[in-house]
């Protein structure tokens, strides 16, 4: 008899917030590559529909970030998620909102990583 061997396409993260690791844990597929990444559930609205309050997201921490990348960014010690915008040779992070300017990167910007996966729920 042959011996069934179970393929499991998910990997355990630890869930972190703005102090660091929480003790929580989500899940993520496999395609996920996890080794500089944490997870963080986004608390704030974003502005992008495809990022809504309550997301989990994957932040990897060592990638550097291109233009339309998603990244998720504290600003003046307030963690959201951005999408980064490089124009003539400057680097912005925008809200998702085009009434409302750019932010220009600066002192006050702190990139924390390029979001990698997004999971949400489609209802609530």
């Amino acid at each position: 008899a042959s011996e069934r061997i179970y393929y499991d396409p998910s990997r355990m993260m630890e869930i972190w917030d703005e102090n660091g690791p929480t003790g929580m844990y989500t899940v993520v597929p496999d395609i996920v590559d996890t080794k500089n990444a944490h997870a963080y559930r986004l608390k704030f609205p974003t502005g992008f529909p495809e990022l809504p309050d309550g997301s989990m997201i994957v932040v990897d921490t060592r990638e550097q970030p291109g233009n339309q990348d998603f990244v998720f960014a504290e600003i003046k010690g307030v963690p959201s998620a951005y999408k980064f915008i490089s124009r003539g040779g400057d680097n912005y992070l925008d809200v998702g909102d085009s009434r409302l300017p750019l932010i220009p990167m600066n002192d006050d910007v702190k990139i924390i990583g390029v979001i990698v996966y997004m999971a949400r729920s489609l209802k609530r």
